[in-house]
Order: structure tokens, then sequence, then C-alpha cells
């Protein structure tokens, strides 16, 4: 995960496998963890952390797979939602960047980088 310290309110820090680790004096402790889609080529090519889109308080996760990527719930690792490729082999998901909250929703938006696509596509998250 390239954003370092992003911690959950409960003081539990987010990690980079798409795990959930927290910190104990006898060591770690597995929270969740998810399985992307074999049919995709997997999940967590990118992984980077968000504030909190799902509402519940806990900074959530966006990973990216072979042609889609997925918002995570910081808190269960559930997924929240789905964006799938407008065209598999344009690379969808080969770059994430988190911009913080550009539209004043209280949300925080992202970019998700497609380098053989030939055209842009905004989509607004609910």
């Amino acid at each position: 995960m390239s954003r370092a310290g992003c911690l959950r309110p409960d003081g539990i820090a987010l990690a980079a496998a798409m795990v959930t680790l927290s910190p104990r004096s006898s060591g770690q402790e597995l929270l969740w963890k998810v399985y992307g889609d074999p049919s995709h080529l997997g999940l967590g090519w990118v992984v980077e952390t968000l504030g909190d889109v799902s509402g519940d308080g806990i900074p959530d996760i966006v990973a990216s797979g072979g042609g889609y990527v997925r918002v995570l719930s910081g808190a269960d690792g559930s997924t929240v939602y789905t964006i799938q490729a407008a065209n598999f082999g344009d690379g969808f998901g080969s770059s994430i960047a988190v911009l913080g909250d550009i539209d004043g929703d209280g949300a925080s938006d992202f970019a998700v980088g497609a380098p053989f696509a030939t055209h842009t596509i905004f989509i607004r998250a609910r």
C-alpha cells in the first residue's frame, strides 16, 4: 500500500496484502481477507486506502484485478462496489490514484488508469 499510516478509528492499521492486521503484544491477528476473481486474474494489482466511502466511519480500500476495481469495506472486507473495465485488455486497474473528496460529497474519490484505452470514462459512485 503506498499510503502509510491509515488507521481505523479503533487504532487498527490497514495493511497492503488485502489483509487487515492488528499489532498485539503476542503477534498479529488476521481480521479478514479477500479473494480476487480468478477469471479476472485475481485481485491486488494496486491497493490504496480511501477515506470512509461506505459511511461506517472506517477507512475503506480500493484494489484492482485484471479488468476490474473493487472498493472494499475497511471494517470487514466486504465489497462496497465493483467497477468493470469498458474493454478487456485496456489495462484497466493498472494504476489507482486517490484524489480526496474532489466533488464535495463527503467521500474520497479516485481515478483508475487504463493505459491502452482509447477513451476516458467518468463514473460517479453512489
